[in-house]
């Protein structure tokens, strides 16, 4: 299915348009703010307080922290998004749906998949900078060109797991492999198709930062969640519409 960004964006204003579809969002957003700043802000503290501590250590031991934290509550807001996209009653407690015992280990074992590569280049680039730094302006300058390069490269590559939240939420019921597995089929070969979509977001990302990241809470990822859901549906084969139910059929071959 050919996909047709200024379409996409279209429905997806639509369902933001619907009575609350917004305000559900615009909490989902906060409170996964709130959850991803909390162990930094405890990280922060816990440096302060005990700054004898092997920084490296305290860095992997939050960020673990963190990522157990935020896996619930990520999955929850995709959930949420996703329900308002298809049409669907979504109530705010849709946040929470992640937090039950067997639900949350999906939702940890899918957030590992799609974030440990970032932490990994993560890791990576801090380490290479604070090489660079210690020789010369030079080096560092190379650094940060080199990274940057390689980030771009290694985008394209990341667009293989673009669908993963999208398959794991709309494919609830089905084993995390099946999900995995759809969501590496349907991005096959679209990884500059996505990479072009997620640009199309920049000037709103840019203007979301001249207010300070208020527009980026209040309307732009709300914005980004249900197009996702949009794009996504036709990365699957579907049609997608506004209050119209998008569901993914997985595949076992």
């Amino acid at each position: 299915m050919e996909i047709n960004r200024k379409e996409i964006k279209k429905e997806a204003k639509k369902a933001l348009a619907e009575p609350n579809a917004l305000i559900k969002l615009i909490f989902a957003v906060f409170f996964a703010a709130a959850v991803y700043i909390a162990p930094k802000l405890c990280e922060a503290v816990i440096r302060n307080l005990i700054p004898t501590l092997p920084s490296p250590i305290v860095e992997l031991v939050f960020d673990v922290i963190g990522i157990l934290a935020l896996a619930p509550v990520f999955f929850g807001m995709f959930r949420l998004a996703s329900m308002i996209s298809a049409g669907n009653d979504a109530k705010i407690t849709e946040m929470f749906y992640y937090y039950e015992p067997k639900k949350y280990t999906r939702a940890l074992a899918a957030y590992a998949v799609t974030a440990l590569p970032i932490m990994l280049y993560g890791y990576f680039s801090a380490y290479v900078i604070r090489l660079s730094e210690a020789l010369s302006i030079f080096y560092m300058l190379a650094a940060y060109i080199v990274l940057l390069l390689v980030a771009a490269i290694l985008f394209l590559a990341y667009c293989r797991l673009y669908s993963v939240p999208a398959a794991v939420v709309c494919g609830e019921g089905q084993p995390l492999k099946t999900c995995f597995f759809a969501a590496f089929s349907a991005t096959e070969r679209k990884s500059a198709r996505i990479y072009a979509f997620r640009a199309s977001f920049i000037l709103w990302i840019a203007l979301s930062f001249l207010t300070v990241g208020m527009l980026f809470v209040i309307f732009t990822v709300p914005y980004m969640l249900i197009s996702y859901f949009y794009f996504n549906a036709t990365l699957f084969g579907k049609e997608p519409k506004a209050k119209t139910k998008t569901e993914v059929t997985f595949d076992e071959r």
